[in-house]
């Protein structure tokens, strides 16, 4: 439970949400279920290579203005969220199966594992098999 804790507290302070108060529904009401188009396209394609323009594409303007407005929005790159809601996705896995971290990095969209041991490893902390574990002994 402590290390929930600490996902969420990471997630706020990324998110620039703040920690007072913030809970997991604050995190998903700034992005996931949100009314942009760009974020319901990463929810629905984040387990595929997903391309700036293919996102550009979708919402019918240049990669260059979709860059700028996320940015604006959301203080973050494109690529920083789309890898911040894979390694959340992951942690899903990581909690809900007893799937392999080579299936789990797969099932994310991110088919390499030493690519998501390295990602996950800057995002959250610590590497994803010493997460896991900490999530089995809790």
């Amino acid at each position: 439970m402590k290390n929930k804790k600490l996902i969420l507290v990471i997630l706020c302070l990324v998110l620039g949400l703040g920690i007072a108060g913030c809970s997991a529904k604050d995190i998903s009401s700034k992005f996931v279920g949100s009314n942009n188009n760009d974020f319901e396209y990463i929810k629905e394609n984040y387990f595929e290579k997903i391309l700036l323009s293919d996102i550009a594409n979708y919402l019918n303007i240049s990669s260059r203005y979709l860059s700028k407005l996320f940015y604006k929005e959301t203080n973050l790159t494109v690529l920083q969220y789309l890898n911040i809601y894979r390694i959340n996705k992951s942690i899903d896995l990581m909690m809900t199966t007893d799937k392999s971290l080579t299936d789990i990095s797969l099932s994310v969209g991110l088919g390499d594992l030493q690519h998501f041991s390295r990602l996950f490893k800057n995002i959250i902390g610590i590497s994803p098999s010493k997460y896991k574990k900490m999530l089995l002994h809790d």
